[in-house]
């Protein structure tokens, strides 16, 4: 019996290229989320897949140039995250991972996408982990995002997340 809305779930992680380095795609049961991770020489294989030319939102990492030990982070959305992340890439000397987030059912909106774009970046800065490349930092909009829907997406990105590290 679960408490505290804790409950098991099943994280199914698939190396594309067979290697654990390489582009890795995350699932979870029941969420029609999907979540890629790719480092720098996997990039071109992430930006080509087809889940990835939907809406979502994509996180740029590495290290940070200001902070010897720090990491810096940019995150962004886009109606296609492929075109969207491509660009910041370019933008952006610092990243060695990227992370897209997208669905399998294209069912993501721009308004709901900005949405979880505004909540991630509240979430990391207030968590004071890492160093923030936006120098934007919209408010969530509630109004873009079903309410029911928001939970379950911050959460299942958080453990899709943590699996492929």
């Amino acid at each position: 019996m679960s408490t505290g809305g804790a409950y098991g779930r099943t994280i199914q992680l698939f190396l594309v290229d067979g290697k654990p380095s390489g582009l890795r795609k995350a699932t979870i049961h029941g969420w029609t989320g999907l979540l890629f991770v790719s480092g720098a020489a996997a990039f071109g294989a992430l930006t080509a897949r087809a889940e990835v030319d939907r809406a979502g939102v994509y996180v740029l990492a590495g290290p940070d140039p200001a902070q010897a030990t720090g990491t810096r982070v940019y995150i962004g959305s886009g109606n296609s995250v492929s075109d969207r992340i491509r660009k910041s890439a370019v933008e952006r000397e610092f990243w060695e991972h990227a992370v897209a987030v997208t669905t399998s059912d294209d069912d993501l909106s721009k308004g709901h996408a900005e949405y979880l774009e505004a909540r991630l970046i509240e979430m990391t800065a207030s968590a004071g982990r890492v160093a923030l490349d936006n120098a934007i930092h919209p408010p969530p909009r509630a109004a873009a995002c079903p309410r029911p829907t928001a939970p379950i997406w911050n959460n299942s990105w958080r453990i899709c997340g943590s699996s492929c590290r």
